[in-house]
């Protein structure tokens, strides 16, 4: 088969039913191309009836072509011009812009731009063309567009409106002006250039903590471990404001013990006698004693709604019960029951408590994220009537919090396909799992069911914390020890 009589079963025209092409493009690109000296390639860019193109042989084959994209070309037209070819029958060949073609047809545009290439060539160099075009563009990145967001604000232009020119949510413009704003993200973004809005975001949103900013830049690379040690980091600020709420409340001058105090249930105030037959000790008979103080510790409210929501418990102790002759109200002369601060192996047990408690905490909003994001794809791996049926089973019934997580995981959704009556049944199951995980579930290497749990999102793409994988290792090494697995 000669050149001449290659098949053009690659090439169509890109033509719906219309009135009759602009013949005043058409004359002006005839003009363009005759005045071109042979070899070389005018750059003027010309108007042109879409309907006159004809689609050259392409390497893409999904166009791609969302809401957002054709709302874009429909209210702003084609920007960037069409790359085309005169082929020897004088057709106009597009090498490069089968997406913005296609788009413009479908909004019905009566003109698009385009730049002349030379003459068309073989088949297998206009295919490298449109490989090294559509491999090399690349899409601005997000440092890029918050600048050009931050532009067009200092120009006057509201979030709100920008938002609705882009076609993006105005959370997202928002978010850009923080990023463009921060120097901690400008500074990051310096040295990578890559990083995701979400990423530039947080960095600017714990801008005046260094040493968070700092771990927060070690895990750039990992998307997952980035989201926990966001999510850590917003936990710890939350805690860390109740807690001074907290203080701030107290009578001046109150002792405020350390979080991780080690002190002993028995000196607390309510627990306590001023000594042997003696009166009960209250934070005003006792306020003027040497050793009163206060132990403030906030932690997640479950029962509020939302995902941080806090909470202080203030209790009150005698730091020096024993010395001052305090006594135990239940205590007798054979119990003992006068003990001091907790011995080094209690305090750390404490501290280790306190530490992988407050990880568990920031690592469920993550999970919960990711659990929301998982419900809505449209097909679900394999796996998922597995999980289902060993988490929802005879004998494992649920908490008085289903109905909120449940509803949070996946919101109203009937079971009126196939596929919506999956989504519930994954949902019921992730939910089951999830309230029955307190936040010292780590403790407890015999709770299969959670690290079931665990294991099914690590599978379906979700990072487990640190907390997290700790406590699946824990679990197996048990099972293994105790010959069940």
């Amino acid at each position: 088969m000669t050149a001449a009589a290659k098949p053009t079963r690659a090439r169509k025209r890109a033509e719906v039913p219309a009135p009759e092409a602009s013949t005043t493009s058409s004359t002006a690109l005839d003009a363009l191309t005759a005045a071109a000296p042979t070899g070389t390639v005018s750059l003027e860019r010309v108007e042109v009836d879409p309907r006159t193109l004809v689609l050259d042989a392409n390497a893409r084959t999904d166009l791609q072509l969302d809401a957002r994209f054709k709302a874009l070309i429909r209210e702003h037209g084609v920007l960037v011009p069409l790359l085309c070819r005169r082929d020897p029958l004088g057709q106009l060949l597009v090498v490069d812009g089968q997406r913005r073609l296609v788009a413009a047809l479908e909004e019905g545009l009566p003109a698009v731009p385009v730049t002349m290439l030379p003459p068309v060539g073989d088949d297998e160099a206009r295919l490298w063309d449109q490989l090294v075009t559509n491999d090399a563009r690349q899409p601005l990145t997000a440092g890029e567009t918050a600048a050009a967001y931050q532009q067009l604000s200092l120009m006057g232009r509201s979030a709100e409106s920008i938002a609705k020119r882009a076609r993006v949510d105005v959370t997202v413009v928002d978010t850009a002006l923080a990023v463009a704003a921060s120097k901690t993200a400008a500074k990051a973004l310096k040295k990578n250039t890559t990083l995701t809005l979400d990423q530039l975001a947080a960095l600017a949103e714990f801008e005046d903590n260094a040493e968070v900013t700092k771990e927060l830049l070690k895990h750039t690379d990992d998307a997952g471990t980035f989201q926990h040690r966001v999510s850590a980091a917003r936990a710890a600020r939350a805690l860390t404001a109740v807690r001074e709420e907290a203080i701030a409340s107290l009578p001046e001058g109150t002792t405020v013990l350390d979080e991780d105090a080690s002190l002993p249930w028995d000196a607390q105030l309510e627990r306590l006698l001023d000594r042997p037959g003696g009166k009960s000790l209250t934070v005003t008979n006792h306020a003027d004693c040497p050793g009163h103080a206060a132990s403030v510790l906030a932690h997640r409210d479950y029962s509020a709604p939302g995902d941080h929501a806090y909470q202080a418990d203030v209790r009150w102790f005698c730091t020096e019960w024993k010395k001052i002759g305090h006594v135990s109200r239940w205590a007798t002369s054979a119990s003992g029951a006068t003990s001091g601060p907790m011995a080094g192996d209690a305090a750390a047990e404490r501290r280790r408590v306190l530490t992988n408690n407050k990880a568990a905490v920031a690592a469920e909003s993550v999970r919960r994220a990711f659990l929301r994001e998982f419900l809505q794809r449209t097909k679900f791996p394999a796996d998922v009537a597995v999980y289902v049926a060993q988490l929802v089973r005879p004998g494992n019934a649920g908490d008085f919090r289903e109905n909120t997580v449940f509803e949070e995981l996946l919101g109203e959704v009937e079971a009126t396909t196939p596929h919506n009556a999956m989504r519930r049944l994954v949902a019921l199951a992730a939910t089951r799992a999830e309230t029955q995980m307190p936040k010292d579930y780590w403790r407890v290497t015999t709770r299969q069911d959670v690290a079931l749990h665990l294991r099914a999102l690590e599978r379906w793409g979700y990072t487990l914390a640190d907390v997290e994988a700790d406590f699946v290792k824990a679990v197996d090494d048990a099972a293994t020890k105790a010959g069940t697995r």
